[in-house]
């Protein structure tokens, strides 16, 4: 098993996927990730959390890639509006 990611990128998508993660496993800017990554580089215990934090949130059978594909044909069905379709 490969070691789960700890920081991830402060988008919509992904703190809608991952509700209830920890804020400072997300991040914004490289500087802010190289920021957080040294607050957090000598804090076993805290990296441990974020991790734990992950893996509790992810490991459902709603989580898997074959899930998300289902939720992207859905979106293609409803008609769900690009980013670009909705900018102004």
């Amino acid at each position: 098993m490969s070691t789960p990611r700890l920081l991830i990128l402060g988008t919509c998508e992904h703190r809608m996927i991952l509700k209830g993660y920890p804020e400072i496993g997300f991040f914004k800017t490289t500087a802010d990730l190289a920021g957080i990554c040294r607050r957090l580089l000598p804090d076993q215990s805290k990296r441990r959390e974020l991790r734990d934090a992950g893996m509790k949130i992810l490991v459902h059978p709603e989580n898997t890639f074959a899930a998300r594909w289902r939720s992207i044909i859905e979106w293609c069905d409803l008609g769900v509006p690009r980013k670009e379709q909705t900018s102004s």
